[in-house]
Formats: C-alpha cells, sequence, structure tokens
C-alpha cells in the first residue's frame, strides 16, 4: 500500500493489493483525503470479495449441486430410480456436518462413516453407487467452478453381499394373478405384461393411437 504526491499535476495519488490484485486512483487535493478513499475503497472490496467467496460456497455446497443432480435425474430416469437418488441425497445431506457442507470438502472418511451406518451391506453398496454418480456428475458439470474436485467414493470399497435371485412366478401363479386382479385396469395391465413381456413402467407408458393401435394389430414399447 501506498500514497504518493503526483510531481506534474501535484495531485495525491493511492494504490493497494487486494487478493493478488491492483487497486488504485489519483487526482486527490491533499494527502488526507488521498488515505480516506483508500481505506473506503479497501472496505468495499474487502466486502465484495466475502460476499463473492460466501456466494462461491453457497453455489458449490452439496445440498445445492444435489438439487441440480436432482433435477437432471427426474428428466433421464423413470420414477423409482429418481425416487431412490432422491433418499439416498437427503440421507447423505442428513449426515454431513452442514447441509450447505462444500462438497469438494467432503472426504472418503465422510462416505465411509455415512455408508457404515446404513442398515446392510446391499444398501451400503446402493448408496456407493448413487453417490459416486452424483460426484461423477457434478466434475462434468461444475468442472469450471470445481476443477480439483475429487470423487471421494473411489477411496471407500465396495462390500461384498449375496444378490437375491429375482423370483419368476410360475404359469400357474400368474393364472391367478389374472383371476384375481379387479376387471378393467388391473387385469389389462396383468394381461398386456404377459402377452409382451414389456416392463411395468413401459406398460403404463403406453398411448392409445401412438403406442397401441388395433387396427394394424401393434404395440410399441418405449424405454429410457
Amino acid at each position: 500500500m501506498s500514497i504518493w504526491k503526483e510531481k506534474a499535476t501535484k495531485a495525491w495519488s493511492y494504490q493497494f493489493q487486494f487478493a493478488n490484485k491492483a487497486y488504485g486512483a489519483r487526482g486527490f487535493k491533499t494527502r488526507r483525503d488521498a488515505e480516506a478513499a483508500r481505506v473506503k475503497r479497501r472496505e468495499e472490496v474487502k466486502a465484495l470479495f466475502q460476499a463473492d467467496l460466501k456466494a462461491a460456497k453457497t453455489d458449490t455446497g452439496f445440498k445445492t449441486i444435489a438439487y441440480d443432480y436432482l433435477d437432471f435425474a427426474k428428466r433421464k430416469y423413470v420414477k423409482d430410480v429418481y425416487l431412490r437418488k432422491a433418499n439416498v441425497c437427503k440421507r447423505f445431506a442428513a449426515a454431513l456436518p452442514q447441509a450447505e457442507f462444500p462438497i469438494d470438502q467432503i472426504t472418503p472418511r465422510h462416505v465411509h462413516d455415512y455408508l457404515t451406518s446404513l442398515e446392510s451391506n446391499s444398501i451400503y453398496n446402493e448408496h456407493r453407487q448413487e453417490l459416486s454418480a452424483l460426484f461423477n456428475w457434478t466434475k462434468r458439470i461444475y468442472s469450471a467452478q470445481l476443477p480439483f474436485l475429487i470423487n471421494p467414493c473411489i477411496g471407500v470399497e465396495p462390500m461384498t453381499h449375496v444378490t437375491k435371485e429375482k423370483e419368476i412366478p410360475t404359469q400357474k401363479e400368474i393364472l391367478r394373478m389374472i383371476a384375481a386382479a379387479n376387471p378393467g385396469d388391473d387385469r389389462d395391465i396383468f394381461l398386456t405384461c404377459l402377452h409382451t413381456l414389456g416392463r411395468i413402467d413401459e406398460i403404463l407408458r403406453l398411448r392409445w393411437h401412438e403406442d397401441v393401435n388395433f387396427d394394424k394389430r401393434y404395440v410399441v414399447l418405449w424405454t429410457r
């Protein structure tokens, strides 16, 4: 920081540095005027710097980024997948020291402590996978704000668990379900699943005339 008198104009000038950036002004009648202006300008620069720093921390807090990620997930994935991701984000945010904890300060230890509090190894692995997907998405979308972000899930090992084999109903069980279903929509859904082998979310997204055509005898199943 310095204050000096210009030889040519006899006016006073000031200059100082803040956060590796130079600031200054000239044309003051007295040294006292230059000193007062310098102090005032430095306080203004400091206040703006702190406001920008606070905004940056808020913009890259886990809760804010999680909301952005879930907006993306709501458009990309089916409802059940979106709800699973939302549940993981909500529970992990609650386990952090604060909801807007800076995402680039989340360490493998934060992830490890959260995962080991879960009920089973299968849920542990599921939440680890979902959190890893969130961090990888953040690295792509927030690359300018967070150029050095590292996915903390990489440092956390998955657990071993036995995957439960999906039960497939027998022909007799399928016929019993159809017979027990309410006439109309419920029974129609069962029959459509049976004859098209479509997933339930594909069946529920079917649209008349666009996907179902009785005249040409076809059904179009869409998946994401």
